[in-house]
């Protein structure tokens, strides 16, 4: 057994696990307390982590996306507005010359949490956890993209066709009963992923594609794309968990 955070060994028991070991929740409390009111009987997705990584990486971060996924800008504190503009570096901008909107110059410190709770719900179906680093990608509700070229506006749009065709790809083996899903609350919060790989690239790694409905990502993806949309991204990994879903790509000999 190892963290779903890290990817290390956790101890199995003894004195060293009781010290170093902690269950906590992969989606964070304080977004399952959104999702008013709860069936009378549910199943809390709860893992076990060291509390160091816990704290490093995801205790911060879940409370940022939280404050910025689920409420918007009009319904933030003084302090909850002084803290998103510490830890992503916030500005307010005219768009349009007549729309003030904020705009995130470090979105990585929000869309990173999201890829934890990925991981978590990967330890979860396959009983694994994730090597530590590993590559993925991720983006919110609302548009998010990573630039350092001098067309940023082609930047943005190819991350908006990376979203399509993620997406398509998530919705169609949904139709076809081919994805793997974490359901909490009655199908408020769920988590849906599939796995692909290369046909015509017998080396190139998996890729898990996910997508994951949080209370307040429809409004938010509603008021900045005019669609719903949930988190989503993928991840690499050098195999396909046994019995994971697999959506199955065609070949360019069309096989």
């Amino acid at each position: 057994m190892s963290c779903y955070l890290c990817g290390k060994p956790i101890p199995e028991k003894g004195a060293e696990r009781r010290k170093s070991v902690r269950a906590e929740h992969v989606i964070p409390e304080c977004i399952i307390n959104l999702v008013v009111p709860k069936p009378a009987k549910w199943w809390p997705l709860l893992l076990d982590v060291h509390p160091d990584c816990d704290a490093r990486y995801k205790a911060p971060r879940d409370q940022l996306a939280k404050i910025i996924g689920t409420t918007g800008p009009a319904q933030w504190s003084k302090e909850e507005f002084g803290l998103v503009q510490r830890a992503s570096g916030m500005r307010v901008e005219w768009i349009g010359g007549w729309q003030r909107t904020p705009v995130f110059q470090n979105a990585s410190e929000i869309l990173y949490v999201a890829y934890l709770w990925a991981r978590g719900c990967h330890a979860a179906l396959y009983a694994e956890s994730l090597p530590w680093p590993s590559g993925q990608w991720t983006s919110a509700p609302a548009p998010s993209f990573s630039s350092s070229s001098p067309d940023p506006q082609r930047d943005l749009h190819e991350a908006r066709e990376l979203t399509e065709g993620l997406l398509n790809g998530v919705s169609s083996a949904m139709r076809e009963g081919q994805v793997d899903t974490v359901s909490l609350l009655n199908g408020a919060i769920q988590y849906n992923c599939v796995w692909v790989n290369d046909p015509d690239d017998t080396n190139a790694p998996w890729a898990c594609m996910w997508a994951l409905d949080l209370p307040g990502a429809e409004r938010w993806s509603m008021g900045t794309r005019g669609r719903p949309i949930p988190w989503h991204g993928m991840y690499a990994s050098d195999h396909k968990p046994q019995f994971a879903s697999q959506l199955h790509v065609r070949s360019d000999d069309g096989n």
